[in-house]
């Protein structure tokens, strides 16, 4: 600006001779523009600078602190150096140790790669699995499900199908049914073929499920499918059949008659299901095929009765079946009509051997429309299956039998009871049991509520709901795992549980309806109908009590566990050393007289004084004989000659003991006993 304004001055016309002036202001000038240049410079240089201050400042918070100080120049020289060290260090130590242990490792390896270490190892790992699956349930349950099961279904059912294909069939028979879910394990159910009595019911159910239809071989070469072409009333029948005959088993158990119940599935054909019906028929066992009727629109009838034209043993077995459903019928007409009738039909003439009726238990699409998908659990055909088996046991004429004790799933809980509350007697564990029988009929463990309900197993625990957040059933599978379901033994164990801690919730609340006094109270019970009662409310709670069927149950299980108790009293009655004929008082030198036992005479005893011997120690005023008590006279030996003098005892009678001698001598008074004079 000065230059400009100098410059400006310096061309004034007026103004001459300024040439130094001139000069001096060019000069000035060209040192201003270089100030500024210089100026200018400085500032792009400081703005550079600042921009890479920025970056490495963002460079080094993105870098983390090895990079940012492997970066740094003089600390990398130094980080170098240090590493480098490091792992000078390293290599020498390392190389000292394995010098030192090189020698070991070998004899280490040629230890671990010798056969006897090996064996040592497979025996430990062996010992460990086994320890492991002993007490590890959930180990347990993980081992059956993925190893044993599978190794025991290849033994079990696909190497004797490969058998049958290669040889023919043999090797199995065909008689013999393949495993199935028919077939329960002995500790949580029924035996199918009882150990005492053998069959005496046959349950056919004829018609395969419905996912066979059209599959099912008619001969055991397989070479027509026509039988299990027809899956019974409306396409489906096999829906109600199982059920059904479970309860009709169940029904028949309670009268103490021994039934099985056989599917076609369970054989190679309907060729082989045959051969198995007609060896059981030959046999005596009474065969009852069980059915539901097709719609009476469709040429249904609703219940019947079949059996063999002209057998007049046929007829007789059916008869009684055929007066109860008619009585049934009689107020349930809208379930179907009452016929009986001798058409041919396949499972009746395989029969022929034995008593063989087949039974249609009515329509079955009016039993749904009535009572529901699960008409089998209603109390209804309840009702119709017990007039069933009454008819079977009057018109099958059955050997009278001993009033027997538990089988089956009723013996293994009620033997479990008794395991688990010792303190318990008959009539708690009968209260007890009465309730299971009516909430699982059979006691069976995989009962489930009908209905698609929350029930579960032999008590109905519930699973959770948003009605009943705290269901039990829940707890009872993180215990015992989800196999609890179809084991008895594990669900008795959470019955003891429960009892014992009053199922405790979280907050410590009780989740039995009585908590803890639930066990107090149930064997503080006098009665088995208390016992039941007491259960029931404490325990179980149910919103529909049903009482009546729950004292029923306790009725008939009253007789069976006191048959128990008496099988087990005489079984465990202790051996009673029988009476000694002949009885002596054994001296130094021998027997003193003459050894004879004196019979009672209402109390008196008769024979020879100077007879009778006895040894002290066997004698007693009241003995247990046998259960009874008797009384043993104590009997005077003879006194040998010249006795040595024996001072009378004083107040009253009694029996003084000599040690040296074991002498016994008696006052005076004992002359006359009880009415019986001394001869």
């Amino acid at each position: 600006m000065i230059a400009n304004t100098l410059l400006g001055f310096n061309n004034d016309p007026t103004t001459k001779h300024f040439e130094s002036i001139n000069a001096t202001l060019i000069k000035i000038y060209k040192l201003d523009e270089k100030d500024s240049k210089s100026e200018e410079g400085q500032r792009r240089h400081e703005i550079q600078q600042e921009k890479k201050k920025v970056q490495k400042e963002k460079r080094d918070k993105a870098d983390s602190p090895i990079r940012a100080l492997i970066k740094d120049k003089k600390k990398k020289g130094k980080l170098g150096e240090k590493v480098k060290k490091m792992f000078g260090m390293l290599k020498d130590g390392l190389g000292g140790m394995l010098k030192t242990i090189g020698p070991l490792l070998s004899s280490l390896g040629a230890i671990l790669t010798s056969a006897i270490f090996l064996k040592i190892v497979a025996i430990l790992a062996i010992g460990a699995i086994i320890i492991t699956y002993i007490k590890s349930q959930k180990f347990r349950d993980w081992v059956n499900k993925h190893v044993l099961d599978p190794v025991a279904k290849v033994f079990t059912e696909e190497l004797p199908k490969a058998f049958a294909k290669v040889f023919g069939g043999g090797g199995g028979g065909d008689n013999t049914p393949a495993p199935s879910t028919d077939t329960p394990d002995s500790e949580n159910s029924e035996s199918d073929t009882p150990a005492k009595g053998g069959i005496e019911v046959l349950i056919p159910l004829d018609h395969v499920p419905s996912n066979l239809s059209g599959k099912f071989p008619d001969d055991d070469a397989g070479t027509t499918f026509k039988q299990s072409g027809e899956p019974g009333a409306d396409g489906r029948e096999r829906q109600h059949q199982d059920n059904a005959a479970e309860k009709l088993k169940a029904s028949l158990a309670k009268k103490g008659i021994n039934a099985k119940i056989i599917k076609p599935e369970d054989y190679k054909s309907y060729e082989s299901y045959d051969r198995y019906l007609k060896g059981e028929s030959e046999k005596g066992t009474r065969i009852v095929p069980l059915h539901f009727d097709a719609a009476i629109s469709g040429g249904g009838i609703g219940f019947l009765t079949r059996t063999k034209a002209g057998d007049k043993e046929d007829k007789a077995f059916a008869a009684p079946i055929q007066e109860a459903l008619a009585d049934f019928q009689k107020d349930n007409k809208d379930l179907g009509n009452i016929r009986s009738d001798t058409k041919s039909n396949p499972t009746v003439n395989v029969g022929a051997a034995s008593p063989t009726a087949l039974v249609e238990l009515g329509v079955m699409v009016e039993w749904e429309k009535k009572y529901g998908k699960n008409f089998t659990e209603s109390d209804k055909f309840q009702e119709l299956i017990d007039a069933v088996a009454g008819g079977i046991e009057k018109g099958g004429k059955f050997e009278k039998k001993q009033q027997g004790g538990f089988v089956g799933n009723h013996k293994t809980t009620y033997d479990g009871m008794k395991k688990r509350f010792p303190e318990a007697k008959p009539h708690h564990i009968v209260g007890a049991m009465s309730n299971f029988e009516t909430e699982a009929p059979g006691i069976k463990p995989d009962t489930y509520q009908m209905g698609g309900g929350p029930g579960r197993g032999i008590a109905q625990w519930e699973v959770p709901s948003s009605k009943n957040p705290t269901g039990r059933w829940e707890t009872a599978e993180k215990k015992y795992g989800k196999g609890a379901i179809k084991s008895l033994p594990k669900q008795l164990d959470f019955v003891k549980w429960e009892m014992n801690t009053g199922h405790p919730l979280p907050d410590g609340r009780p989740n039995l309806p009585w908590g803890r006094a639930a066990k107090k109270e149930w064997l503080s019970s006098k009665t088995t109908t208390e016992a039941t009662k007491n259960f029931l409310d404490g325990y179980e709670a149910p919103s529909k009590p049903h009482m009546d069927r729950r004292l029923k149950n306790a009725e008939k299980f009253n007789n069976q566990a006191a048959y128990e108790e008496s099988s087990k009293k005489t079984a465990a009655k202790p051996k009673v050393t029988p009476q000694r004929k002949f009885l002596g008082l054994f001296q130094k030198g021998g027997m003193v007289g003459t050894p004879q036992v004196h019979k009672l005479n209402r109390g008196g005893m008769v024979g020879t004084r100077n007879q009778a011997t006895t040894r002290l120690s066997e004698a007693s005023n009241n003995t247990m004989m046998n259960g009874k008590r008797s009384r043993t006279i104590i009997v005077i030996p003879p006194a040998p000659a010249a006795p040595p003098p024996m001072p009378a005892p004083s107040g009253g009678g009694g029996m003084i003991i000599q040690n040296t001698q074991s002498r016994i001598q008696m006052k005076s008074q004992m002359n006359r006993i009880n009415r019986g004079a001394i001869a």
